[in-house]
C-alpha cells in the first residue's frame, strides 16, 4: 500500500506530531500535494519539510492537548534535524553493485 505525502511525513517526525493543516502548508511549499503518492524522487523536498516542521517543536518544550500534557525534548529534535540534513545531501541512487 503506497503512503501519501502527508503520511510520509508523518512517518518521518514520529514520535513528534504537528497539526495536519501546518504539515500540508509545509508541504506545499515543497510544492509537494499532501494527498498525492509519496516518491522517492520527492525525496529531498519531503525531508525539507520535515526539518522545518521539527524547527517549530523545538520552540515548543511543552504541550497540553485535552488535559493530557506532553514534553519536547529540544536536544532530540535538533538531532533529527542534522540527521535528515544529512541524508538530504546523501545521493540518492548509489551503486551498491561492489557489495556483490
Amino acid at each position: 500500500m503506497e503512503k501519501t505525502n502527508l503520511e510520509a511525513i508523518k512517518a518521518k517526525m514520529f514520535p513528534y506530531e504537528l497539526p495536519e493543516d501546518t504539515l500540508e502548508f509545509l508541504l506545499d511549499e515543497q510544492e509537494l500535494e499532501p494527498s498525492e503518492a509519496y516518491r522517492r524522487e520527492n525525496r529531498k523536498a519531503l525531508i525539507k519539510a520535515v526539518v522545518a516542521a521539527l524547527y517549530q517543536l523545538i520552540s515548543l518544550t511543552k504541550e497540553k492537548d485535552n488535559g493530557s500534557e506532553m514534553q519536547y525534548d529540544p536536544d532530540g529534535i535538533r538531532d533529527m534535524i542534522k540527521r535528515y540534513e544529512g541524508e538530504a545531501k546523501k545521493p540518492q541512487n548509489r551503486d551498491m553493485t561492489h557489495v556483490w
